[in-house]
């Protein structure tokens, strides 16, 4: 009266044509859905659903969808990875204090596609508050500084394919090229 108990290998089915079942082979456990959209569900109010794991002795949520203001999916951990690709080429991770997306094969691009839209660059204002650094204006077809630009000692600024202008500073001399 209390569960439904089937020995290993036994399939669980819901539906004429057994639709849905679960099953365990004696090692692994598996939801299978055979007919049209597996959806998972929770209508209680403001309440979030979770996939939890056991990490060797403590279960950890691993994933987490919080439905309680906008919907957001959630790594809830310090240190968790999202990795995609084949042999986890490109990950999105934060770590203790640290963010990072990192690439492990080819290049990182960023692309914007929208008609004459920007990839604008924000950083903190050292007030307080958040303001453009970089925008890569694409209805311009410019890129603009928005504010000061550092070249250390012996860096270049190069103009040209074949860097037929140069202008630097050594530490102690300026020079253009």
């Amino acid at each position: 009266t209390d569960y439904i108990r089937t020995p290993d290998n036994v399939l669980l089915g819901v539906g004429g044509a057994i639709d849905f079942y679960m099953n365990h082979n004696g090692t692994n456990s598996f939801l299978q859905n055979n007919t049209g959209q597996l959806i998972i569900k929770n209508t209680d109010t403001n309440e979030d659903i979770f996939i939890q794991g056991d990490d060797g002795g403590d279960v950890k949520t691993a994933i987490q969808v919080d439905v309680s203001e906008t919907v957001r999916v959630k790594l809830p951990n310090d240190n968790q990875r999202l990795t995609i690709g084949a042999d986890d080429d490109l990950q999105l991770s934060h770590e203790s204090n640290n963010n990072y997306i990192a690439t492990y094969a080819g290049n990182l691009i960023l692309e914007q596609n929208t008609n004459d839209a920007d990839i604008i660059f924000n950083c903190d204002d050292g007030s307080g508050g958040v303001t453009a650094y970089i925008t890569l204006d694409g209805s311009a077809t410019i890129t603009k500084l928005h504010k000061n630009t550092k070249l250390l000692d012996s860096i270049q600024l190069q103009v040209g394919d074949s860097a037929d202008a140069k202008f630097y500073h050594d530490g102690s001399n300026t020079y253009l090229d």
